[in-house]
């Protein structure tokens, strides 16, 4: 039980920081600030796998943190 309750924090967590990353993207004047500059680092690697899979449609939407977001909603769902 204890671990499945650190694990659901640490999920909340990584939500609420990458939803902080996503709108910084949107952002211009955040996206020149180191935390915006580490977090660019840590997303994009951990999105490269799903960019190879799905690329950008168009060329310009990156559906990728969406298809991100889905499925750690999926495998933590199973903590519940």
């Amino acid at each position: 039980m204890l671990i499945s309750e650190i694990l659901k924090h640490v999920f909340n967590i990584f939500q609420i920081v990458f939803l902080l990353w996503i709108v910084m993207s949107w952002i211009p004047d955040l996206q020149g600030n180191n935390l915006y500059f580490q977090l660019n680092k840590f997303f994009n690697y951990i999105l490269a796998p799903i960019r190879k899979i799905i690329p950008p449609i168009g060329g310009m939407i990156d559906i990728s943190p969406i298809i991100l977001m889905l499925f750690l909603q999926f495998v933590f769902g199973f903590f519940h």
